[in-house]
Formats: C-alpha cells, sequence, structure tokens
C-alpha cells in the first residue's frame, strides 16, 4: 500500500502511530507532537544553537520525549523529514511544526519494503554521523539556557506605503470645431478641459511614470503676445498605455467649483532652485518630475490647492 497525504497527513500518521510500537524519524525541526516518542524510538533533529534559539526546535519537546525514554539525538543541518513507523516509511516534506499544518505539504506513505529499508539505513546512518550530537540531560540544561531570539511575529519590520512621485506634465485645452451655424457675436476661446487628459512619457529608467503617481497639469498659451500659465490641482494618473516607443499616460483634470488654479509666480516661488520654470514651455522632455522638497513647498504655499488633489 502507497498513498500521498498531503491535507490529511498528520492526522493519519498520528492514527498510524497508535498501532505501531516503534518511532523511527529523522525531521529536521520540532516544535508539536505530531508524533510522540518513548522509549525504544529514535528521533534525530536539529537542536543546534541557533534552531533552538529561533524557536524552530523546541527545548520542551524534546525535554518531554527524553523523560519519555526515547533516543535522541541533534544533527546540525539536518533537513530530512522521513520516518518508519512500523512497517510502514514516511518521506515528506512537513517538519513536526504547527506551521505545517497551515502549509501545503505533501508525504509519501509507504508500505514497500525496499523503501522502508532505505528510511531505516538513513536514520540510523545519521545517528552514526560523527557530527551528531546525542541528547542526554547535560546537552538539555545547556540548550534550555540559551536566549531565545525575539519572535519574527512581534517583530515584524513596519513596512512603509510607497508615496507617489509628481510630476508637472503638459495640459491642453479643447479647440472648438468652427461651425457655420454658430451665433454671430464673440466667440469663446476655448471649449471646457477634456474630462480624461493624456500626456508622453518615455518608457524604461527613472523618468518613467508610474501608475498611481501624481501629475500636476500646467497649460500654457499665448494671450495678446504674453505667455499666460494655468497650473491645475493634482491629479492621479488612471491609465497607462503603451505609444510607440514610449508610454501615454491619462489622469482625469480635477473639477473643483470655486477652487482657483495657482498661476506660474506661485508655481517659480515653490520651485526656485529645483525646477527652471522659464525653460518648460520649450523643453521637449516633459513630464518634469518633482523632488519631495519641491512637493512639499507646494502643500505649504498652497495648501487647499495642493489637497483638493491629494485626499
Amino acid at each position: 500500500m502507497t498513498q500521498l497525504l498531503s491535507k490529511d497527513l498528520w492526522p493519519t500518521v498520528r492514527e498510524l502511530a497508535k498501532e505501531t510500537s516503534q518511532v523511527f524519524a529523522a525531521i529536521s525541526y520540532v516544535t508539536k507532537a505530531h508524533l510522540s516518542f518513548k522509549s525504544g524510538d529514535v528521533l534525530v533533529c536539529d537542536a543546534s544553537n541557533l534552531c533552538v534559539q529561533s524557536r524552530t526546535t523546541s527545548t520542551k519537546l524534546l525535554r518531554r520525549f527524553y523523560e519519555q525514554g526515547a533516543a535522541l539525538y541533534s544533527l546540525k543541518g539536518l533537513h530530512a523529514k522521513v520516518a518508519v513507523l512500523g512497517d510502514y516509511a514516511l518521506v515528506g516534506s512537513a517538519n513536526m511544526s504547527s506551521g505545517s499544518e497551515e502549509r501545503i505539504e505533501a508525504a509519501l506513505l509507504t508500505k514497500d519494503p525496499g523503501i522502508r529499508e532505505q528510511v531505516m539505513a538513513f536514520v540510523e546512518g545519521v545517528t552514526l554521523d560523527e557530527k551528531t550530537k546525542k541528547i542526554d540531560e547535560r546537552f538539555l540544561r545547556r540548550i534550555e539556557k540559551l536566549p531565545l531570539l525575539p519572535s519574527p511575529r512581534k517583530s515584524k519590520p513596519k513596512v512603509e506605503a510607497l508615496q507617489p512621485r509628481f510630476w508637472l506634465v503638459p495640459a491642453k485645452w479643447v479647440r472648438p470645431q468652427p461651425s457655420p451655424e454658430a451665433p454671430e457675436g464673440p466667440q469663446r476661446r476655448h471649449e471646457p478641459r477634456p474630462a480624461v487628459d493624456s500626456f508622453p512619457a518615455p518608457c524604461g529608467g527613472a523618468t518613467t511614470v508610474l501608475f498611481g503617481d501624481m501629475v500636476i497639469p500646467v497649460l500654457i498659451e499665448s494671450k495678446s503676445g504674453r505667455i499666460h500659465w494655468t497650473v491645475e490641482s493634482p491629479t492621479s494618473v488612471t491609465a497607462i498605455e503603451t505609444h510607440g516607443d514610449g508610454l501615454r499616460c491619462y489622469y482625469k483634470p480635477i473639477r473643483s467649483p470655486g477652487l482657483r488654479p495657482i498661476n506660474r509666480l506661485a508655481l517659480e516661488r515653490a520651485l526656485d532652485g529645483v525646477v527652471d520654470i522659464k525653460a518648460l514651455p520649450l523643453q521637449a522632455n516633459w513630464p518634469v518630475q518633482l523632488p519631495e522638497d519641491a512637493v512639499r513647498r507646494l502643500e505649504q504655499r498652497a495648501p487647499e490647492w495642493f489637497r483638493s488633489g491629494v485626499a
């Protein structure tokens, strides 16, 4: 009889062990009594200092097995998970730990005499290895005094959310199409801003705009021979698609009634010494990434404008 165990691994093995007179095992880490070792049984594990201090091998469990009369051994670097239970051999991936119940483990349980003989020879072989140490009273007392390292669950590093980057990007008005049916009188210079706007961006390296980054749209136009600037509130990149050799990034302009955009002067003051605002209309390499200190200056100088798009 041969079967592959997974979800029912330890329940099946525990039931089988109840009908077995002796258990011989080489299982690297031992923190839960999925098997109980008593007089006549043999267990080889890794009870090295690091394994004990990091709680991957339990001294309390080893102490219990020792007092029940089991022969215990420690081999540093052992990573096997094999056992002989009467006529059966077990070869698998699971340690004797609570974690092995939470993971997807697998083990082959077989009554094949050849495999059983090989597993038995392996367990006996590691007990005789020159690096293997017998776990006796003196060994147990020494490892029971070892200081334990902080539990991984109590010392998880704080994971900080990735902060979005800010970019100055060129924006555009929607130009109205001339209509023969248009009424007489002055015509509107522009239609309202589009519901969704986009801008080209390079692909690859530090200049790549990412989904979720924040953009500050800048509209630059000529009025009566003068350059007029409109700097809209920050808004996030909502979609990105490949476009030729680069990218096209999409965003939704902020529409907040009563909220006035800031002008070039306010932008220049915030970005003084960081970005050459005067050169922006001539630059072909838009968008321009803003350093963190420039973003902080913008927030401080125009908090209402800034936070309208940064929720």
